[in-house]
């Protein structure tokens, strides 16, 4: 994992507030919950620096950014977001 995208997850704190209260939610209705790790964004460079480098150059907005980060938040959970439901 390179350091450049460390740093940009570091500069999107609010993108990192809402991936959070995702995480929340997720684990609140994961039935694994206690064995489970909390999601941690820097754990997918693979999948999620390409998202931070868009964000970071107004490609996409945070909103997208945060959709994109809870498909593979599902995938860490095996399930959908409960709040789309």
């Amino acid at each position: 994992m390179s350091e450049s995208f460390i740093e940009l997850v570091q500069k999107h704190a609010d993108l990192s507030q809402q991936i959070r209260q995702r995480d929340v939610v997720f684990r609140h209705q994961y039935e694994g919950s206690a064995t489970k790790m909390p999601f941690k964004v820097t754990r997918y460079p693979e999948k999620l620096e390409t998202v931070y480098r868009q964000l970071d150059a107004g490609d996409i907005k945070v909103h997208e950014a945060l959709d994109e980060v809870t498909s593979v938040m599902e995938s860490y959970y095996g399930m959908p977001y409960p709040l789309d439901r």
